[in-house]
C-alpha cells in the first residue's frame, strides 16, 4: 500500500514537471533580436574600378529586433594604393531609416568612381553592422 501511494507521488510528479516542460516550451518567445545587412544581389556587384564610371548597386537591412529600431547608415568608398595604404576615403550616402521588427529596407546606390586607384572598397555601415565589396582596377 505504501508503495502504491510513492508510485502515485511519483507519477503526479512526472506529469506536473511535462506539464510545467511543454507550457515554458511552447509560451516562451524567441527573444534573440539582430540585424542582417546584405546586398540585394551580390554575384551582381560591380568589380572593375574605372575612374568616370557610376556603379550601382542595392542594399537590404533586415530588422529582427523585436522592436523598432533606428538605423543610421553610411556609405563610403576608400580608394588604395598598390601598397594597401588608403589614400582617400570619400562618404557616398549618410541617411536613417526606422524599421520595425521583421521590416526590410532596400536601398539603391549610385556611385561615380572619382579616382585612379589600384583598388578600393566600397562599405555600408549600419548600427553596428557592416559589409563591403571590393573594386579593382581594370587591366
Amino acid at each position: 500500500m505504501k508503495d502504491d501511494t510513492l508510485f502515485n507521488v511519483l507519477v503526479g510528479v512526472v506529469i506536473v514537471t511535462i506539464c510545467l516542460l511543454l507550457i515554458l516550451i511552447f509560451s516562451s518567445s524567441t527573444s534573440d533580436s539582430y540585424t542582417e545587412l546584405y546586398f540585394e544581389d551580390p554575384e551582381d556587384l560591380p568589380t572593375e574600378l574605372v575612374q568616370g564610371e557610376t556603379i550601382d548597386f542595392s542594399f537590404s537591412i533586415h530588422s529582427f529586433e523585436n522592436q523598432e529600431m533606428l538605423y543610421e547608415y553610411t556609405v563610403y568608398i576608400e580608394y588604395y594604393n598598390s601598397l594597401d595604404k588608403v589614400t582617400s576615403e570619400e562618404t557616398i550616402n549618410e541617411d536613417t531609416i526606422t524599421l520595425n521588427h521583421n521590416e526590410i529596407s532596400i536601398t539603391t546606390q549610385k556611385l561615380t568612381i572619382s579616382e585612379d586607384a589600384d583598388h578600393a572598397k566600397v562599405t555600408i555601415q549600419a548600427n553596428d553592422e557592416q559589409t563591403y565589396f571590393w573594386l579593382w582596377r581594370a587591366e
